[in-house]
């Protein structure tokens, strides 16, 4: 499932078998059949352009999610994890939400730390609720590609 973009489904439909914590991953790319509408989209971590703007140095971790019928009820959350003698470790969280999302609109969430050495993965969970009532979300971490020193890819 590498390089493939997951959809957020419900809970009770499907489960989603991005990856186990242990750290295989999935990547993201292009849009999946998905009949409820939803996906989500964790990005490969990356070396900040609005840090760089104000003369910082700093690894971004964002996830998005984005339906194509009106949402309610929307939260999304990033977690950027970084690979420590053999374990990974949680850097940063951080969260989105929003009441409504409108069609085709997306909502993101970013975690962030300052660059340094190491292999990094982008780790995301989403929800919402869509018009018909149903609730959705995710029931694993999506998780991106590892990179490896993520501030000095350009």
């Amino acid at each position: 499932m590498r390089n493939e973009l997951l959809p957020v489904v419900p809970l009770l439909a499907l489960l989603l078998t991005a990856c186990d914590p242990g750290g295989l991953n999935t990547g993201v790319g292009e849009p999946s059949a998905n009949p409820f509408g939803c996906t989500i989209r964790p990005n490969d971590p990356h070396l900040s352009t609005h840090a760089a703007q104000k003369g910082e140095r700093r690894i971004n971790a964002q996830v998005t999610i984005r339906c194509e019928h009106p949402a309610t009820d929307v939260s999304v959350t990033s977690v950027l994890y970084r690979r420590d003698a053999g374990h990974w470790t949680e850097i940063d969280r951080g969260t989105g939400k929003a009441a409504t999302l409108k069609a085709g609109n997306k909502l993101g969430a970013n975690a962030n730390a300052p660059c340094a050495p190491g292999t990094y993965e982008t780790r995301g969970l989403a929800a919402a609720t869509l018009p018909d009532g149903r609730h959705v979300k995710t029931e694993k971490e999506l998780v991106s590609k590892q990179i490896t020193n993520p501030c000095d890819k350009r």
